[in-house]
């Protein structure tokens, strides 16, 4: 059903084009008025009739496969709720109903004798073939993105060229045979080829920019672009759109100055032959389009990367050698391209520079790439809670401080006796490998390090919590240069949620408070310090609101206090996952256990869910002891605009 569903849709694409590029060929393109040609309009009434009977039919399938999900049966109650119940449905029936008015200016463009009415009946066709062919995106991916809403007119912009682009060839090709057949002169078809040519040039330009900035929007990672069917079929559909561009690109500069020299009539078999090719080619690269719109988008799909090694400049760059290799293969490169433009006159160095060139790209490609897997892109399907992190924290002290030391140093007397050391997960390098990539290790192990596989110990949902808490405490380390400022336009750390009971009992969760209310998060020291502090900050709790500060205190003794949300944390989860971000430049730790233990410690987090400012009394030069010092940096923070999209809510 699937595969009918595409051809269905591709051949309606393809009939709407044909009568839109086919208005438009006959309106601005040709040298002669339209009522001088009668075959080629009267054609366009056919594949009017043939686009109403491909919708139809796939609005009856779609209708169908609303009641018994394979599209077997069909009752009158399920077309009714599928035309009036979805919006898929009604978008539909929209467009059947614009569709249906386009016969009349058809049947008056192909039986019209002047030359006016045709034109006017022509324009008529156009205006409503681009409205049908703009409602189309309304039932697509991009209409459920309400919050990217300029996605639609992408959208329509690529349809709409993709329309009169294709739409035209067929009929450039009838007028080289109607040049062969003696009905018309070569001066009349360079006239029209050329007009052509250039609206064609345009159309490409729109299609291409269109295109780049609605896949940038649905692939985000190499994973999503090579390990997902939408991206491959994106692929295929760039590969072939390339291949039409040099068809295009070869006709444009030998055939179309032979023409206009009046030498081309040896050649008009060899351009109908090549626009054909082209036709063929872009018929392929609207199935495929109609295969992409059925197609989960690839950053909501599961990646499989097929590729033994990915590029990451982030991981490569430091390697040591790796810049000064890149910068050499890069000015081959250039040199190459350079010199083959230096010599484009001499053919017999073409292929030779051709090869160099494509010699020092893969060579600098190969040096910032680094070893991946088939999990690589795979992304985590548990959230980056402080239940998580809690949680992959006890499964690592369990399963892996054996060899990777208590403090995740890679100090445990079990590694002593591997291969290879065990990793020191307080360094850097750890943020630079995927979760994807600590997935496949978890499960399969890494041999040559002599690192087990977990899989049979821990289930997914245990790896990938592990994987929270080395995301975090990894973070713990790169985190040790925040202070009690808030360094202006630098967000980088996110912030981990959680979830609690608010004082009316509802259910609430950190992020709730993301582009509203910055947050002061606030773990007390126990006994009766928990009370003063809270105290302080009730003090100074109208004034901080009214800067847009709201106060979260995690504490178990501390009463309520107007003013401030009480948190409570019976489990510790909250305050352990956050204790993994406490280190500072004075204490990293002691190396003997994976937190810090931290009686007191204080959050400042801005209204986009990053960490940007942080106080641990004791450590900091300057604290928030009097709350007052807080005031400028929360109107530090207020201040400042959205600089990066929220934190995901699962790790990379």
């Amino acid at each position: 059903m699937e595969v009918l569903g595409a051809l269905l849709r591709a051949a309606e694409q393809m009939a709407l084009a044909l009568i839109m590029g086919g208005a438009a060929f006959l309106l601005f393109c040709r040298s002669r008025a339209p009522h001088s040609l009668p075959a080629p309009q009267r054609l366009l009434l056919p594949f009017w009739l043939l686009h109403l009977l491909c919708a139809a039919l796939a609005f009856l399938m779609r209708a169908a496969q609303l009641g018994d999900g394979a599209g077997h049966g069909l009752e009158l109650t399920q077309m009714t709720a599928y035309a009036w119940g979805t919006h898929v449905g009604r978008v539909a029936m929209l467009k059947l109903a614009v569709a249906s008015t386009l016969g009349l200016p058809l049947a008056v463009a192909s039986r019209a004798g002047e030359a006016r009415q045709q034109r006017i009946a022509l324009l008529a066709a156009l205006l409503i073939a681009a409205i049908v062919t703009a409602l189309g995106p309304l039932a697509g991916h991009a209409a459920a993105d309400e919050a990217r809403r300029w996605l639609l007119a992408l959208h329509m912009l690529h349809l709409l060229a993709v329309s009169l682009w294709i739409g035209g060839l067929p009929f450039w090709i009838a007028e080289v045979f109607r040049v062969q057949a003696g009905r018309e002169t070569l001066a009349g078809l360079r006239i029209t080829l050329s007009r052509f040519s250039r609206l064609a040039m345009s159309c490409m330009l729109l299609l291409a920019a269109s295109g780049l900035a609605v896949a940038w929007t649905y692939i985000d990672t190499q994973g999503d672009l090579f390990g997902t069917r939408y991206g491959r079929l994106l692929c295929a559909k760039l590969l072939l759109l390339g291949a039409v561009l040099l068809i295009a690109n070869r006709l444009r500069r030998k055939f179309l100055p032979a023409l206009a020299a009046g030498s081309a009539r040896v050649r008009l078999p060899w351009a109908a032959r090549w626009a054909s090719i082209e036709l063929l080619l872009a018929t392929t690269i609207v199935l495929l389009a109609a295969f992409l719109a059925q197609s989960t988008p690839a950053n909501h799909e599961p990646a499989w990367w097929p590729f033994s090694r990915r590029v990451s400049l982030a991981a490569s760059w430091l390697v040591p050698g790796t810049p000064l290799l890149v910068m050499a293969a890069l000015a081959i490169t250039a040199l190459s391209l350079l010199a083959l433009a230096l010599l484009r006159g001499q053919p017999r160095w073409r292929w030779p520079l051709l090869l160099l060139a494509v010699a020092g790209g893969g060579a600098a490609l190969w040096q910032l790439s680094v070893p991946a897997y088939p999990d690589t892109y795979r992304r985590s399907t548990v959230p980056y809670l402080t239940v998580s992190i809690d949680e992959g924290m006890r499964h690592f002290s369990e399963q892996c401080t054996p060899c990777h030391g208590p403090g995740g140093l890679g100090d445990g007397a079990l590694g002593k006796t591997l291969p290879r050391r065990p990793a020191n997960l307080s360094e850097p390098h750890t943020a630079l490998h995927t979760s994807g990539d600590m997935f496949w290790w978890l499960t399969h192990g890494i041999a040559e390090s002599g690192m087990p596989g977990f899989a049979t110990r821990l289930d997914e949902q245990a790896r990938w919590d592990t994987i929270n808490f080395l995301r975090a405490f990894s973070q713990g380390f790169q985190s040790r240069v925040l202070d009690t400022s808030v360094l202006a336009g630098s967000p980088w750390l996110g912030a981990p949620n959680f979830y609690f009971e608010d004082g009316s009992g509802r259910e609430r969760e950190l992020k709730d408070y993301r582009e509203s209310r910055n947050v002061l998060l606030v773990f007390p020291p126990r006994g009766e310090a928990a009370q003063a502090r809270a105290q302080q900050l009730a003090d100074w709790a109208p004034r901080l609101r009214a800067a847009g500060l709201e106060i979260l205190l995690v504490s178990t003794q501390a009463g309520p206090l107007q003013g401030l949300q009480l948190l409570r944390d019976d489990g510790g989860e909250i305050r352990r996952a956050y204790d993994l971000l406490s280190r500072t430049i004075r204490n990293r730790g002691d190396g003997l256990q994976l937190g810090m233990q931290r009686e007191h410690m204080e959050f400042l987090i801005d209204r986009f869910g990053y960490i940007r400012a942080r106080w641990i009394p004791g450590e900091s030069a300057a604290g928030w002891e009097n709350p007052a010092a807080l005031l400028p940096q929360v109107q530090a923070l207020y201040r400042e605009p959205r600089i990066l999209p929220p934190p995901d809510d699962h790790v990379h």
